[in-house]
Formats: structure tokens, sequence, C-alpha cells
């Protein structure tokens, strides 16, 4: 069972905004078609962060065209508040062929999450940003859930970490009820060359996303795809595939490693993961997103 909430026999969908750096790691993609093909949720918005995020809109309002999906796409901070420099892959959006400048693009709007989830898959600038702006925000949410950290021992630093730790601290110091999903989680999810070949057969978008994951994992060297940010909206929506610390509160330190410490805060990171379970509840909810909303509707 999802987390969606019920009236009676009918599934009332939760109000979802994501914060996401789609473009780069091809799992921000899957991400989003997951959420497509989640019922539970309702996206309120999908706000693009970090680096070129006009290019990023780009490609999440080509996402969905493809799919015959109306999206409202905003462009969040491009910068990170700590001064870091912006990692950049260099490839982003090259399996799309020519983008479109985005059009219609929406104010930032956390606020849309407000009674419901903000989704949180990128460096967290734009978050704390928002939180900064509307104090009272994080407090209102159901829940706040961050792909980010990783809880081992002598673990190194994690991407959306790292890349603002700044803003990972404000956020980790708000009164938000939090889902932490660390690196130690994520990647003991795995997609394999079979679940691979079915995201790539699963028409016009799934090609393309099958031509960003092929490139992706030719660049490090692997043969197989660790869906990082679907892993972490699973975590909300099956929480029974995992297990979870009692709350606690996560500190940043100034390299961005990340250690959780039990006791007064509201964040709860994952500890355990059913991992052959998530694997094919990713799958399922992504191809499931990955189909025509129309041929969905019909």
């Amino acid at each position: 069972m999802g987390s969606g909430r019920r009236e009676g026999d009918r599934l009332l969908s939760v109000p979802l905004v994501v914060d996401t750096d789609l473009g780069s790691d091809p799992d921000d993609e899957l991400a989003l078609a997951l959420v497509w093909g989640s019922p539970e949720f309702d996206l309120r918005q999908l706000i693009v962060s970090y680096g070129d995020v006009h290019l990023r809109a780009s490609i999440a309002q080509r996402m969905a065209a493809e799919t015959g999906r109306a999206l409202r796409v905003a462009v969040g901070e491009d910068l990170p508040l700590s001064g870091a420099p912006v990692w950049w892959a260099g490839s982003e959006g090259s399996a799309y062929g020519e983008l479109a400048r985005p059009t219609d693009l929406v104010p930032v709007d956390l606020g849309l999450a407000r009674g419901g989830v903000l989704l949180a898959i990128a460096p967290l600038s734009t978050i704390a940003t928002g939180f900064a702006g509307d104090p009272s925000l994080p407090g209102e949410l159901e829940r706040l859930v961050i792909m980010g950290g990783d809880f081992r021992s002598h673990a190194a630093a994690e991407h959306n970490i790292v890349s603002d730790v700044t803003a990972a601290q404000s956020v980790f110091d708000t009164d938000a009820t939090t889902f932490v999903v660390g690196l130690d989680i994520t990647r003991q999810v795995r997609l394999h060359a079979g679940e691979l070949r079915q995201i790539a057969t699963a028409g016009p978008l799934g090609a393309i996303l099958g031509r960003e994951i092929d490139a992706w994992l030719a660049r490090w060297d692997e043969d197989y795809e660790v869906p990082h940010d679907p892993v972490t909206a699973l975590a909300y929506l099956e929480p029974g595939l995992f297990e979870f610390s009692r709350p606690g509160r996560v500190v940043v330190s100034d390299d961005g490693t990340t250690r959780f410490v039990p006791g007064e805060g509201r964040a709860r990171i994952a500890t355990a993961v059913n991992a052959p379970a998530a694997a094919c509840s990713v799958l399922r909810r992504v191809l499931l997103g990955l189909r025509s909303y129309r041929a969905v509707d019909a």
C-alpha cells in the first residue's frame, strides 16, 4: 500500500512539489516518470535547480510533451548558497536532440506542498531559500523527503549535500518532518539490463531515457543503473519496504559528509531497504509514468 489518502474507497492524491537537478544522472528523469506513474501523488509543481536551470526546464517540458502531460515548471536557484562551484556532466539533454527554449515557466512556490510532500532530489539551495522566505512552511508540510547524504561510517560526501553545505544544514535545521534517504540505502537498489530494456522500449520517452542511461553508464563504466531519486520517492509511497531510524537530526560537516544524531529533531533516516521489492516497484511505476497520458486515460 502506498501513502495516498483515502476517502472511503476513493484514493485521494497527496499534493507534491519536486525540486530536481534533472538532466545529469538519468535517475532524476526516472523519478519524474515514477511520480507520473504514482496515483498517490498530485504533482503541483516541478522546480529545476542547480546549474543551467533553463536547460533543465527544457528537458522537463520535453518529457511532458513526449507523454502528452501538462507540467508546471519553475526555475529555482542556479548557484549554491555556499559559493561552491557547480558540477556539470556536460552531456545534459544530449539524448533529446534539439530542445526548445522553455516557455510558460511559473514562479517557484514551495507553498503548493503545504499539507503534502516536498520531494528534494537536488542540491538544497532552492528549498533553503524558500524556507527562509516562509519560515512557517517546513512545519506545515506532511513530509519533506530528501535524497542526500551517506550515513555509513567513514563515508564520502554525497553530491546533493556537498554541492551546497550551507543550504543543506539550513534545511536540516528546520522543524520539517523529514525522511532522508542516503547513498547507503539507494545504492542497494539496482536496475539491470532486463529492466533497462523495458524502460528503453516504453514509448518515445522511454527510448530517449534508454539512450540517456546508456551514455551515463558508459561514462562510469557500469552495467546497472542506481535509481537514487526514485528510491527516495518510494520511501514515502511504500514505507513498508524500508526501515527508519528514530527521530533525530542530521549534521552536515564542512566537507559535505553527514552524520545522524538520534534524539531531539524531526528527521528520520532510512536504515534498510528491501532492495528486490524496491527495484520491482520502481520499475512498475516508472513504466506506467512513461506511457502516453492519453493512453493511460483511454
